[in-house]
């Protein structure tokens, strides 16, 4: 074989290390075969599906059956995103005990990226305990999704965080972080952790709450540590208030609620004045109060590392004019969403259409 072939061969080896399954009607069902064929060289495969038929699913699953079942596979990551609708009392146990296989089996130990935040189904203790038991390279975990009941205990964080010890990046639901779920990641033997995600929802009010003293200690061991704080349409004022304390590093929030705003964002223009990157907000009140129009105009003089700011509610002219002169990169960049009339694009909370581009925190 000449040189020109291997170079051909190596090149057509490359492009398979990276596959996309999109399985969203019948024939999508000939990339099975790809899985059977190549499943030895994926390195990264994501799986996106419309969960509605359950054709759809099979197949996904048939996929991640297969991968479990390689045993040199080089796989390293992994992403599963739902884009249809979950049909009715739907849980996904195919999904969980397919996961299982592929976290338990025997070619483990390689993943150093599990996605699942696309993937609407209750993630539960016994697959991250699986996850956490033999794959413990990975880097980057996210498991904050659109579920309506995270399943995931602070006890069962907590022996993952103890086990993955180079994870640096965490996206989960706030009820399942405790202080030593946070204070484990303080520990001298292990990569530091530098982005977390807690997404904070009604069942919040029910758990402990994280302390200031130990946010503190985090933000002196972790300085490189940013942390996104999202709190959806059912959590409530007092708990938000709660939860927004003066030690937490925030460089990205965002906030849903029925009610007015602006205490949350004074807060926020008042303790994070040195972190905060991004903000977004959304209320349905047709016509943003004068005083949410001056916490904004606070918060823009304050806040100068802000470089994205989207609030979906309506605003007067000089407070939009505002914020963009102190703020260029925005204006430059596109990254802002400051509107003095309500447009077409439905503003309610619980509604992920309402965010756009907005959603990447």
């Amino acid at each position: 074989m000449d040189n020109a072939s291997i170079s051909v061969g190596f090149a057509l080896l490359y492009l398979w290390t990276e596959f996309d399954f999109v399985f969203c009607k019948p024939q999508d069902e000939r990339l099975v075969r790809c899985a059977e064929q190549r499943s030895t060289v994926f390195k990264s495969v994501n799986i996106e599906l419309d969960q509605s038929v359950a054709e759809n699913r099979t197949n996904a699953c048939r996929v991640i059956a297969l991968l479990s079942e390689t045993q040199q596979r080089s796989l390293s990551k992994v992403r599963v995103k739902f884009i249809g609708e979950n049909p009715y009392f739907y849980g996904g146990q195919e999904f969980l005990t397919a996961l299982s296989g592929l976290f338990g089996s025997g070619g483990a130990g390689q993943l150093t990226v599990v996605d699942l935040s696309g993937m609407r189904v209750s993630i539960n203790d016994e697959l991250l305990d699986v996850l956490s038991a033999n794959e413990r390279r990975v880097e980057r975990m996210y498991v904050e999704n659109g579920v309506l009941v995270s399943r995931v205990t602070p006890a069962c964080l907590l022996r993952v965080v103890r086990s993955c010890r180079r994870l640096t990046d965490l996206r989960v639901f706030g009820s399942s972080v405790s202080d030593d779920v946070l204070l484990a990641f303080t520990s001298s033997d292990r990569a530091p952790l530098r982005r977390l995600s807690m997404l904070c929802r009604r069942e919040q009010k029910y758990g402990g709450d994280i302390s200031g003293e130990t946010w503190a200690t985090l933000r002196d061991k972790l300085p490189d540590l940013r942390v996104t704080l999202k709190f959806d349409h059912t959590c409530p004022p007092d708990t938000v208030a709660a939860i927004l304390k003066p030690e937490v590093p925030v460089s990205a929030l965002r906030i849903e609620t029925f009610t007015y705003i602006q205490e949350e964002v004074r807060r926020a223009a008042n303790h994070y004045d040195d972190t905060l990157e991004v903000l977004v907000l959304l209320t349905p009140i047709e016509r943003g109060t004068s005083a949410l129009n001056d916490a904004l105009l606070q918060l823009s003089s304050r806040c100068r590392q802000l470089r994205a700011l989207h609030v979906f509610c309506v605003l007067d002219t000089s407070t939009i004019a505002t914020i963009l002169a102190s703020h260029p990169v925005m204006e430059h960049n596109k990254t802002y969403t400051l509107r003095s009339e309500r447009g077409q694009q439905p503003w309610t909370p619980g509604d992920m259409r309402s965010f756009g581009d907005a959603q990447l925190l």
